[in-house]
């Protein structure tokens, strides 16, 4: 049984109850939540609802604001979870049970999570304006656990949307010197992106870049002696795999707040968190990592999806 015949019967149980722009908003979430952004198409969302592609126009212009209605009921369904929750303890404390809200409703909605906070749809709020105007009622109630916690004394007294975001991976490490000094010293926060990309996790990729920047006298032959230039993270049991030390890498850097990722699968959730949580890597490890690529820029910054090998 496909998506849509699984669909079907329960929004025709209710044909005459739901108006057809609920219906058809209830159509698109169940067939995103069960293939993912790609498999949302007016055809299938009209078969589930029992109605023409043309009826669907009548309700959302395109494909691109069908999306971005089915965005704005998960941030009004996380807000939901958020509301029946009393969070109690300090601030530090009940920020992290805010972000835990966040984990289980991304592990139970991968795809709406990742259609929420990672795909484009016109309907997002723009940082930092909407958000400094109280648009974001997802953000809302973080900032303003930062801010009791900065009249409790808790937090010092700063801007709490003060915050830098960068890309920071361990074959992209300029931020460590560039830009971390000086974002400690002011006490401004740092989001991290890129920091496990196709180049850690596909290896015949990452083989032909590193061959490439020894090509180009980036790099020295010898990292790829062991034919992977980063397979001594793994080799002597320092991380469970390169990703693994990836995340650790960037998680535990000094100046590192927040570490971003972002996935439509439970499990790649899961193992994510687990390596985020896990210790910092070996100093000699860390000591080679700065060592080898400390030097290189804009290295592995590609966009997500396949790549050419």
């Amino acid at each position: 049984m496909d998506v849509v015949d699984s669909l079907a019967t329960d929004v025709y149980s209710v044909h005459m109850v739901i108006p057809t722009d609920k219906k058809i908003l209830l159509a698109a979430r169940h067939v995103l939540e069960q293939g993912g952004v790609d498999a949302v198409s007016m055809r299938p969302v009209a078969k589930a609802v029992g109605i023409t592609v043309m009826a669907i126009y009548r309700h959302y212009p395109d494909r691109q604001a069908l999306l971005d209605a089915v965005a704005t009921e998960g941030f009004a369904d996380l807000v939901g979870w958020l509301g029946k929750r009393r969070f109690t303890g300090d601030a530090e404390t009940r920020l992290m049970k805010v972000l835990d809200v966040f984990v289980q409703f991304a592990l139970e909605h991968p795809k709406l999570f990742e259609l929420m906070f990672l795909t484009k749809h016109m309907s997002a709020r723009r940082f930092p304006a909407d958000f400094k105007a109280g648009r974001s009622p997802t953000a809302n109630l973080a900032v303003e656990t930062i801010k009791e916690g900065m009249e409790r004394g808790e937090f010092r007294q700063d801007d709490p949307w003060e915050v830098v975001m960068l890309a920071y991976s361990l074959m992209n490490q300029g931020a460590r010197r560039k830009v971390f000094p000086t974002t400690q010293r002011r006490g401004i926060g740092t989001l991290l992106m890129f920091v496990v990309r196709n180049i850690f996790s596909n290896a015949a990729y990452r083989r032909d870049i590193a061959a490439r920047l020894v090509e180009q006298g980036q790099l020295g032959a010898s990292v790829l002696s062991d034919g992977d230039p980063l397979g001594f993270l793994v080799a002597d049991g320092a991380a469970e795999s390169i990703t693994d030390a990836a995340y650790r890498y960037a998680r535990h850097e000094k100046g590192v707040d927040v570490v971003l990722f972002g996935t439509g699968n439970k499990d790649h959730v899961k193992a994510n968190v687990d390596s985020i949580l896990r210790p910092a890597l070996p100093a000699p490890v860390i000591e080679r990592l700065h060592a080898t690529f400390g030097h290189l820029t804009g290295v592995g910054l590609d966009r997500p999806g396949p790549v050419k090998v």
